[in-house]
Formats: C-alpha cells, sequence, structure tokens
C-alpha cells in the first residue's frame, strides 16, 4: 500500500502544481499581443489536455484505492472535510479547462482579474486539504 500512497501524492503534487501554474499563467495572459495570446492558448490547452487531467485521474484512481484502506473506527471528519476541499480544487480545475478553451480561439484584453481570483481560491483550497491533513487528521 506505500507504492499506492505515494503514487497518490505525486499525482496529486502534479496536478495541484499543473492547476496553479496555470491559473498564474492565465493571470497574466491578457498582457500579450494578439498573436502571443494565441499560441499561449495552444500552450495551456497541451497543459489541461496531457499533464493536468490525466494526473486527476490517476490521483483520484490510487485515492479510491487508499479509500478501502481507512480505518473506520479512528474519527472520519478529517477524511470528510478532505474531500470537501479537494471537490472544490476538482472544480476550479474544470473551471480553468473552460477558460482555457474559451482562450484557444480567441485574444482576451480583460484585466484578468477571474484568473487571478481562480489562482487564490485554488491556493486557499490546498492550505484546506493540507491542514485537514496534517492537523485535524489523529495521529495513527
Amino acid at each position: 500500500m506505500a507504492y499506492v500512497k505515494l503514487l497518490h501524492v505525486l499525482f496529486i503534487f502534479i496536478w495541484i502544481g499543473n492547476l496553479l501554474a496555470l491559473t498564474r499563467l492565465l493571470g497574466y495572459h491578457n498582457k500579450l499581443d494578439d498573436a502571443a495570446q494565441l499560441q499561449m492558448g495552444k500552450i495551456y490547452r497541451r497543459m489541461h489536455l496531457f499533464v493536468g487531467l490525466p494526473c486527476l485521474a490517476l490521483a483520484f484512481l490510487f485515492g479510491s484505492v487508499l479509500i478501502l484502506q481507512i480505518d473506520q473506527e479512528k474519527g472520519l471528519s478529517w477524511f470528510i472535510l478532505k474531500l470537501i476541499f479537494a471537490s472544490g480544487l476538482i472544480l476550479c480545475e474544470f473551471i480553468c479547462g473552460h477558460f482555457i478553451s474559451l482562450l484557444t480561439d480567441k485574444t482576451d484584453h480583460s484585466r484578468g482579474v477571474k484568473y487571478k481570483v481562480l489562482h487564490g481560491v485554488c491556493g486557499l483550497l490546498l492550505i484546506g486539504v493540507l491542514t485537514s491533513i496534517y492537523i485535524l487528521k489523529p495521529s495513527i
């Protein structure tokens, strides 16, 4: 089971790192000229489709295997809280994918506040997941 946990954590690191990088890059997207915006839109799409979503799916798969190993007698409030925050991160991933799909065909010259807010929300949800795991989880 140690290998399953290792793979779960590895894919989560890659997925969250990709999500935070994409939302950060999207925040500065509006400062580029039109040709660069269209080119970067393609790069964002590749990052999302070939790194973010596969790592999300694999993290979910290995996490599902780990769910079977949870001791039911210990408190599960930390785990439920972790799942709530993780669900928020998954929602942020799909919102980011929606923004990326809009940017692959057209340029965006808005201030980019929605991308920066999404980046902040992802960071807060990540802090929530880490808090639920490392502080609220009972010691084993």
